[in-house]
């Protein structure tokens, strides 16, 4: 994908500039993003299962501050110019989210020093990017790369909507809004409200935000949360409110056809939609809850392998076990990578790669936002670093979630005391949440094996015919 982009700056003058292509923190925001259509042409570091999706580029450690690895600092210029993403060479335009994330702009940065400088004419160069940008071509290719569309900047200036694009995303519906950080407190306000599985929560819908479009709004006092990923459309969770209204299943049947799709569903909406005369069938899915004492515990015969594995980690290995913080990111998403690719040295399905890389990115954005979200989790580390970490969430006052464990995989028994620990560390809550088992057999009898109150939640395929009563 090598679309012409016109270049406003002089070469001469980015040649001088000492602020491009550095960056204050080793998961900057402002990295270069490389959309998917182009991560073969680049030699990155990255995790081999990266496949689908795009990706901001892994800065490199310089001094007191860190660089793009194309870049050659001696020089101040890129090693890969002529090859440089589309977002390197739209720069210093950029694709950002209007302030009520309603919207997709083209806009400016006022921080370039270039633009800074003087009074410029940079409209004219902005309609020609406009016009490249709102071609076909590359609104499809936008559409499957979410990354490269910015979050709400006050230095941003707006310059033009980009109507062709922002159609693809939020449809002709100017009441949907693309999901931020911000928006937790309303979300809460509803699932605060609602019984349901580990998906009733903002960490977990958030978590996705990087490689899906997750877009929301309220109508009748009902919270409806969309998923959209290329052309596919559905609904993440049931609507959520206290009245599930006529005007809300009109909306869904207008939005997503006479056909809609609702993930995440639970036994109390079925039982709406039968009183409703709405036909639907389901799909059933599990999730496992246990009492989080008896895993701390481990007590009795019926947990008598898991003990023996705890004991082996725990008198074989030096470590020490400690809280995880918004600092380990880095270390965290390394062992990910030790775990993923130790998973995938088996014959694993094309479907399991992609849960793989799915985690891997929703994993990353918890942890880039772990003290803004809250979390909690527990990292055990040795000499050589953190060899195994889990971090969650809680549901309600009495559940917490598990959203992630992950660990190294040759220290045998590590898996067990570090579900074990965590377990201890949550003394507040009566039951701990693992999630559903993504239908892998092994994870399946891994889950079952520690006797969990399991539960079923469904995939709901409704079938409005002509109408609903």
């Amino acid at each position: 994908m090598k679309e012409f982009i016109p270049q406003l700056i002089p070469q001469e003058f980015c040649l001088k500039c000492e602020i491009c292509c550095r960056f204050t923190e080793k998961f900057s925001p402002w990295a270069p993003f490389i959309l998917r259509e182009e991560i073969d042409n680049f030699t990155l570091n990255l995790p081999s299962f990266i496949k689908s999706y795009g990706i901001n580029i892994m800065l490199k450690k310089e001094n007191n501050f860190y660089i793009c690895p194309f870049f050659d600092i001696s020089q101040n210029k890129c090693t890969y110019y002529r090859m440089r993403p589309l977002d390197c060479r739209l720069y210093p335009f950029i694709l950002f989210y209007d302030q009520s994330y309603t919207k997709i702009m083209l806009g400016i940065d006022s921080q370039c020093p270039y633009i800074r400088e003087k009074d410029r004419n940079i409209l004219n160069f902005a309609q020609r990017i406009k016009d490249i940008l709102e071609n076909k071509n590359m609104q499809d290719v936008i559409l499957q790369n979410p990354g490269i569309i910015m979050s709400y900047n006050k230095n941003f200036i707006p310059l033009f909507p980009l109507e062709n694009i922002s159609k693809k995303i939020f449809g002709e519906d100017s009441s949907l809004k693309l999901i931020s950080i911000e928006d937790k407190d309303i979300f809460k306000k509803y699932l605060d409200k609602s019984i349901g599985n580990f998906s009733f929560a903002f960490e977990y819908i958030y978590s996705w935000k990087d490689i899906v479009y997750l877009l929301w709004r309220i109508i009748d006092d009902n919270l409806l949360v969309f998923w959209k990923q290329k052309d596919s459309l559905f609904l993440l969770l049931p609507p959520l409110g206290e009245v599930l209204s006529s005007k809300t299943l009109d909306y869904l049947c207008y939005i997503l056809g006479k056909k809609p799709i609702i993930e995440n569903v639970e036994e109390n909406f079925l039982n709406i939609l039968k009183e409703k005369n709405i036909k639907f069938h389901y799909y059933p899915k599990t999730e496992y809850i246990y009492e989080r004492k008896d895993i701390a515990e481990l007590k009795g015969e019926k947990f008598k392998s898991q003990r023996w594995a705890y004991n082996y980690f725990k008198k074989n290995n030096k470590f020490r076990i400690r809280e995880l913080t918004p600092g380990d990111i880095e270390d965290c998403l390394k062992l990910y990578e030790i775990w993923a690719k130790e998973k995938m040295r088996k014959n694993i399905p094309e479907y399991f790669r992609l849960l793989i890389e799915d985690n891997f990115f929703a994993q990353r954005r918890l942890l880039l936002d772990y003290a803004l979200l809250e979390l909690k989790g527990i990292a055990l580390e040795n000499e050589k670093g953190i060899i195994g970490y889990s971090f969650g969430y809680p549901l309600n006052e009495k559940t917490f979630c598990i959203f992630s464990e992950i660990a190294n995989p040759k220290y045998k028994g590590i898996f067990q005391y570090l579900f074990c620990e965590f377990c201890k560390e949550l003394k507040e809550f009566r039951f701990i949440n693992t999630m559903d088992d993504a239908e892998l057999k092994n994870l399946q009898k891994t889950k079952i094996s520690y006797h969990p109150l399991m539960k079923y939640f469904y995939t709901c395929f409704l079938d409005y015919g002509e109408g609903f009563i």
